[in-house]
């Protein structure tokens, strides 16, 4: 009984359909496995239909996590130096020196994001501060949110400070998740205009 059984689901499987332009698809792609899920040709973050979004974006050039897959936390930042110009101004003014991303790919938890660079000079001048996507410049951040499935960019500010001479520190970018940690360490080289 089970043979005959058997043999019937075959003939059913081998007779179900004429057509010859490839299997339905079957549902949402998959979006970090490799393969095409739902059979429209597209793999994961190629299929924009069902993928986009923080698991689609790139990991940096200089990455060394694992690159199987793109790491669950990430600071886009290549090299060991930043080399900016700045204007000398009297007083406090707010320069922007450029943007860094931090990437939480994590589904489900929150990652936390410190900032911060050495101070300068004899009186221990914050010379370079930060800010989270454009907002409340400050010296440096410590234990600031990074939400699930998100990204932010931690813009570093020249903060003059009556600074008019050529100046170097050294700054540090902390992504933490859990204890699964990236980080950018360089040497900021501040030269006035």
């Amino acid at each position: 009984m089970l043979r005959n059984g058997v043999a019937l689901l075959f003939l059913v499987g081998a007779c179900s359909g004429d057509d010859d332009t490839g299997p339905e698809p079957i549902g949402p792609e998959t979006c970090d496995n490799g393969v095409d899920d739902n059979g429209n040709g597209l793999v994961d973050c190629d299929d924009k239909a069902y993928c986009g979004g923080i698991q689609c974006i790139p990991t940096g050039d200089d990455d060394d996590d694992d690159t199987t897959e793109p790491p669950e936390v990430e600071i886009d930042f290549d090299g060991s130096t930043l080399d900016f110009s700045f204007t000398p101004q009297a007083g406090i003014c707010s320069q922007p020196i450029r943007t860094i991303t931090v990437v939480n790919r994590n589904e489900d938890v929150e990652a936390l994001v410190d900032a911060n660079c050495d101070l300068v000079g004899d009186a221990g001048t914050s010379a370079i501060g930060f800010d989270i996507d454009g907002q409340n410049p400050r010296a440096f951040i410590v234990d600031e949110t990074l939400p699930a499935a998100t990204s932010i960019e931690v813009g570093m500010i020249f903060a003059c400070r009556g600074i008019d001479e050529p100046f170097s520190t050294n700054c540090r970018i902390k992504v933490d998740l859990s204890g699964l940690v990236d980080e950018a360490t360089f040497t900021a080289n501040g030269t006035p205009l």
